[in-house]
């Protein structure tokens, strides 16, 4: 007898497991990172990585962008040359990075797929190379505001709820994320340099 969801008379729908085996940091027992906003720098050039779920995670990534983009990609007209700035960044750096075949018209992933490129659509293209969702925050007036992003592995939010909207107002519903922990985030953004990039982590616990 086969097993059908009650709601849609369908069976079940089985995803290959995308899920890493160990967490890259135990975040929650550093000194450093357990008080928010947790911002570390980045050490060498380590900021785009190959791991253990890469097969699983693109597969879904593809999947996402092919056949739900709207609700995965997003990029406004006013983010288009940080859009280029990044595309031209990451493709500069996966030139190097093992596994990756970088050609003039395509790029051979890790895992042997290959992902045709398109400068006209900078995030999207990105979006089916990396691991890594990407997100562009642009200084306008006194707060950043989200103005492209590629996400495919939101925590418990859209890329709908928060596009075009400036810090304060995507975190509205964290608690954790204070009048004061708004200031002080707002202060690091100010104070980025191009040269030292930065990193953090969230620890998230789910059910399903």
């Amino acid at each position: 007898m086969e097993c059908r969801d009650p709601q849609t008379n369908r069976p079940p729908v089985t995803l290959d497991p995308i899920l890493q085996d160990r967490l890259p940091h135990l975040a929650w027992l550093d000194p450093r990172t357990a008080r928010l906003p947790g911002i570390q720098p980045v050490i060498g050039n380590d900021w785009l990585r190959v791991d253990e779920a890469f097969g699983g995670q693109m597969r879904e990534r593809d999947r996402l962008i092919a056949d739900h983009e709207p609700a995965v990609h997003a990029l406004t007209d006013a983010a288009r040359p940080a859009a280029t700035e990044l595309y031209d960044r990451v493709l500069h750096e996966l030139r190097a990075a093992p596994g990756y075949d970088v050609r003039a018209y395509d790029v051979q992933r890790p895992d042997g797929i290959s992902v045709p490129l398109d400068p006209g659509a900078p995030l999207r293209t990105l979006g089916r190379l990396v691991q890594e969702d990407l997100c562009l925050l642009q200084q306008a007036g006194d707060q950043h505001v989200l103005t492209g992003a590629v996400l495919c592995f939101p925590a418990s939010w859209t890329l709908a709820q928060k596009l075009g909207r400036p810090m304060t107002e995507i975190h509205v519903p964290v608690a954790e994320y204070t009048d004061e922990l708004a200031q002080r985030v707002q202060r690091m953004l100010g104070a980025i340099r191009p040269e030292q990039p930065l990193w953090r982590m969230n620890y998230l616990t789910y059910a399903d």
